[in-house]
């Protein structure tokens, strides 16, 4: 599967269901008249992939390190909003 890189957020919340990066990337397709044009021009598509029979973050959660906010950074999916 293929989202938009456009912050941590969205792909943090997918890394927290379940998927992992594939660390491959694919252009956005920009001048593409099937989508609208893009407001910044640094977009691009990250590659996730969902591993079968993982158990969401938000259901087993590790006690955040001791002075970390459970609010931080969800890149590694160890912590749920």
């Amino acid at each position: 599967m293929h989202v938009v890189n456009v912050g941590d957020a969205l792909i943090g919340w997918y890394l927290r269901q379940g998927y992992r990066e594939t660390g491959k990337s694919e252009p956005f397709p920009h001048g593409d008249d099937r989508f609208d044009a893009p407001l910044r021009d640094d977009l691009k598509f990250s590659g996730l992939w969902y591993v079968a029979g993982a158990t969401p973050c938000w259901i087993v959660r590790p006690e955040p390190k001791a002075g970390a906010s459970a609010l931080a950074s969800n890149r590694d999916g160890l912590y749920s909003d």
